[in-house]
């Protein structure tokens, strides 16, 4: 009787403990919500326009980028720079938007023959979503010629290249 007795005190104990824990926690929440304030000014998102966040500012704030400005894609990269075909001196700068697993692209710069530069850098966002990439490759040693980027993923599945996109260029003095 008496380890009925002391079971009962200790359930009752718990309760009464867990529901004082409760009303703090829910007081406590009701006074962070009233603390968060709303944005003074609202970003109006156009259907026709794709988001993508400036350099200038920091990567919460975006800035509309029109679709017109995509010069090449495939399902996973979206670039704005360089065009294909372009003519290009002392280094080359990549930018554009990505839909990779965990944001990871990887890049070479090839003559057809030699990788002259690889590497990967990490999108603002990883997939399902869009994130903003930008890099530079240096082509300082790179004869005249024609070249070409080759943006591409990784799969984690295997690691073998998938998503591949390939941006021609000139190098030119």
């Amino acid at each position: 009787m008496k380890n009925l007795f002391t079971m009962m005190s200790v359930l009752i104990y718990c309760l009464l403990l867990s529901a004082c824990l409760n009303s703090n926690t829910d007081d406590n929440s009701s006074n962070i919500n009233e603390d968060i304030q709303k944005p003074d000014v609202e970003i109006e998102k156009d259907p026709g326009k794709e988001q993508i966040p400036s350099e200038s500012e920091t990567p919460t704030e975006i800035e509309d980028v029109e679709k017109s400005d995509v010069v090449i894609e495939n399902e996973a990269f979206q670039v704005f720079e360089p065009s294909p075909n372009e003519k290009v001196q002392n280094q080359i700068i990549v930018r554009g938007l990505a839909r990779v697993f965990e944001g990871t692209l990887n890049y070479a710069f090839e003559d057809g023959h030699f990788i002259i530069d690889q590497g990967f850098v990490t999108a603002s966002e990883g997939a399902p979503g869009w994130g903003v990439f930008e890099f530079t490759v240096n082509i300082e040693n790179a004869p005249e010629g024609l070249y070409k980027i080759l943006l591409f993923e990784k799969s984690a599945k295997d690691g073998s290249i998938i998503n591949e996109l390939m941006i021609p260029v000139e190098v030119s003095e």
